[in-house]
């Protein structure tokens, strides 16, 4: 059986809009009578009332009554705003991200290639010439900014540790750092391998 589709949630939409036209209509109707009570005041009182501004905003209500155009530029403004704020979010912390994870590529290698010294002293110097040699394979980071240092791990002998730190203050991103909470501008990463006596 064919039903006839119901019109109501279009009709309620039409209620909706001349409600909140008739709400607008009302808001000027109520400033236009405030600023003629003022400036019958101020003629009373002595004072040059301001009738060219009366009949200029008069103006401006009778010709914005029913136009609600300037309502999308507000909401787009609002969402360029909010969208603009998440595509620099995105940007800075894509680049501060493709940054660390190069320091901690550069970690891990460095550690690796030190398993070929002899003792901790070539291991060190091993680690410290990979670094030099492999930093300009990531775009992000440069060699002036890095800092490596090579060791025996603290907390087990038979480790030896590599660690590695960017300073990313030559980044472009920590001008966006008054709208976004961005990280701390030096980047560090560690990496260990088990020395020799396997």
């Amino acid at each position: 059986m064919y039903t006839v589709p119901s019109r109501r949630p279009a009709l309620h939409l039409r209620l909706r809009r001349r409600q909140g036209r008739r709400n607008v209509r009302a808001w000027l109707t109520r400033i236009s009578a405030m600023l003629r009570v003022r400036s019958r005041t101020a003629s009373r009182a002595g004072g040059a009332a301001p009738r060219a501004i009366i009949a200029a905003c008069g103006l401006i209500a009778r010709r914005t009554r029913n136009n609600i155009s300037g309502a999308a530029a507000i909401e787009f403004a609002i969402v360029l705003s909010v969208f603009l704020v998440l595509a620099l979010g995105i940007l800075a912390y894509g680049i501060y991200l493709g940054a660390a994870h190069g320091v901690s590529q550069l970690a891990a290698d460095s550690a690796r290639a030190s398993v070929a010294g002899l003792n901790d002293t070539e291991r060190a110097v091993i680690a410290k010439d990979h670094v030099a040699l492999h930093v300009g394979d990531f775009m992000l980071l440069s060699l002036e900014k890095v800092k490596v240092e090579a060791a025996p791990s603290a907390n087990d002998v038979n480790q030896f540790q590599v660690i590695v730190r960017f300073d990313a203050s030559d980044l472009p991103i920590w001008f966006m750092s008054n709208i976004i909470p961005l990280p701390a501008k030096t980047i560090e990463r560690s990496a260990s391998i088990k020395r020799g006596g396997y």
